[in-house]
């Protein structure tokens, strides 16, 4: 295993060098008709208060993460009638526009949002505010897919695994690739992962700009995600870190803080090269944070029940928002009293010719039962890869897009498998959050963590703005050359961060290891150059990027 940690670690270092990214998420809304089993959004958690945040709260939300030093986040929301792809898309260009002193700013926004056609992929490049799209397959399993989102827009299969071949039709060329390691077979996950890879490259000659690697955490609500039917270990968790890594070697590879601290630093010694910093994973938690650290904690967003009916949505006129809470059948929005109807497995897989309303039906039985522990079921992964390809043209239709009207609220969710030898123990989730967080450090507890380690951080946003996308960016990626761009560029973003936020602690840290770094830059004429742009930095300048 050693060996195979030690190569993992080798190829990131030629392609990408000493250097992680950071990012933060940002959630816009929880309001979701999704059933996800695992996840705390889902329409049947009616403990969540679900929430939107206005225009206010998102300026708010996106100073305070720049207050905290980001420059690059990603913005996630849940799959619901009452926040729209219009109104994310209106909060996308808010985010984009915000500014905040001294020097605040974000310069890369990835997605992370429900399943859309190429029309929708379309007007998302037509706003030149977006970088990655990405969006988690969950699990390539079928059997357990259809388990884990028995009904409602996210359950047909084929609708979302080619989700990332309608990005590239809609000329959005940097998507990122997800599993949710604990629902099925860790080992088939990957090999499913790998075989998308694949895919992508040799049909639009781009792979996946990122593959994000998140292991179940807690949720509130979810039984399933409390004690997983498919639990990874540690140990081979890190052996699929690496595996993926040595397959996929162009790829940027994000762990994010659903992991605990000690795991992470372990893991950017298996190949990983992005994670997200600072995070939380609930509705307008940063500026209330921010406030609270001043004493002078705000409200947050208002759950839905304390709105008034015509007011709930963002953006949308109250006829439209009372028309919407008599015909919508979530959870939230419907009486309770009200029977659910129940999608089957063959209905999640249709693509409908065009959306049809719920109709009432008899109280749904209880869900089937979560797949048997991993160690019981290995038979399937020798099938992968001989299932026919989903038919491109019928899923890569706009009409093909499943409707909003054929969610269902929530049958009982299914008891929770028995515990994998050696599962992690029961702990408690947090109420308002997607998942747990496990590392709950700042973003400068972890940039002053990672280097004291010699590693760089970066909040480089370069390639992006200089359309080293896609193809483009997959030619340099693979040749090993990028790290021609990355080693300088996260240096000087790491120099604004020093001169912007750190405090004397970091910036002792940060200048040493600058000053170690640069002389790694291969080329004499590009060192100089590094060095007259960090001088810019120091006397004012912002943004000096390759």
């Amino acid at each position: 295993m050693n060996e195979l940690y030690a190569t993992a670690l080798e190829i990131k270092q030629r392609i990408y060098g000493d250097r992680i990214v950071l990012f933060a998420p940002l959630y816009t809304s929880n309001w979701c008709t999704g059933s996800c089993l695992y996840c705390a959004y889902r329409g049947a958690n009616l403990d969540m208060h679900r929430t939107s945040l206005t225009k206010e709260q998102l300026v708010a939300e996106a100073q305070a993460l720049q207050r905290n030093g980001h420059k690059r986040i990603v913005m996630l929301c849940g799959e619901h009638p009452n926040y729209s792809f219009e109104q994310f898309v209106d909060d996308l260009l808010t985010v984009h526009s915000v500014k905040s002193e001294p020097h605040g700013e974000i310069r890369r926004i990835n997605v992370e949002i429900p399943a859309l056609s190429i029309t929708d992929m379309k007007r998302l490049k037509a706003t030149n505010a977006v970088g990655t799209i990405t969006l988690f397959q969950e699990t390539y399993h079928r059997e357990t897919f259809r388990t884990m989102h028995p009904y409602g827009p996210k359950s047909p299969f084929n609708w979302r695994i080619l989700n990332m071949d309608r990005a590239m039709m809609g000329k959005c060329d940097d998507v990122g690739l997800g599993a949710l390691y604990g629902l099925f077979d860790y080992r088939y996950e990957v090999l499913g992962i790998l075989q998308h890879a694949q895919h992508l490259d040799r049909t639009y000659g781009a792979g996946p700009h990122t593959i994000s690697i998140p292991r179940i955490q807690p949720a509130a609500g979810s039984a399933a995600s409390q004690r997983p039917p498919y639990y990874v270990d540690d140990a081979n968790f890190k052996k699929l870190v690496a595996i993926i890594r040595i397959c996929v070697p162009y790829t940027g590879m994000i762990l994010s803080t659903r992991e605990s601290p000690a795991m992470r630093h372990e893991c950017i010694r298996m190949g990983i090269s992005q994670m997200s910093a600072g995070s939380h994973t609930d509705v307008g938690s940063y500026a209330h944070m921010a406030a609270s650290a001043t004493g002078h904690p705000s409200a947050g967003p208002k759950p839905c029940h304390e709105v008034p009916v015509g007011a709930i949505s963002n953006n949308v006129p109250p006829l439209a928002a009372t028309k919407h809470i008599k015909q919508c059948c979530c959870p939230h929005c419907r009486p309770r009293t009200q029977a659910a109807p129940q999608a089957t497995p063959a209905a999640a897989d249709a693509a409908p010719a065009s959306p049809a309303p719920a109709t009432p039906a008899a109280p749904a039985a209880a869900a089937p039962a979560a797949p048997a522990p991993a160690t019981q079921a290995t038979g399937d992964i020798e099938s992968m890869g001989h299932e026919p390809m989903p038919d491109l043209a019928r899923w890569c239709d706009d009409d093909a897009k499943p409707s909003d009207a054929a969610a269902a609220p929530a049958p009982a969710a299914p008891a929770p498998a028995p515990a994998a030898p050696g599962a992690a123990t029961e702990r408690p989730a947090d109420a308002a959050s997607q998942f747990t967080v496990a590392d709950t450090r700042t973003m400068l507890e972890v940039v002053k963590d990672m280097m004291r380690s010699g590693i760089i951080p970066s909040w480089c946003t370069a390639c992006y703005r200089c359309q080293r996308t896609g193809a483009k960016f997959m030619a340099i990626a693979k040749k090993g050359l990028i790290q021609d761009f990355c080693q300088p560029n996260a240096l000087l973003t790491l120099a604004e961060y020093l001169l912007d936020y750190a405090d004397d602690e970091g910036r002792q840290l940060g200048w040493d290891l600058i000053a170690r770094e640069q002389l790694k830059i291969k080329s004499d004429k590009r060192r100089q150059a590094f060095l007259e742009k960090l001088e810019e930095l120091k006397g004012g300048a912002r943004d000096r990027y390759f």
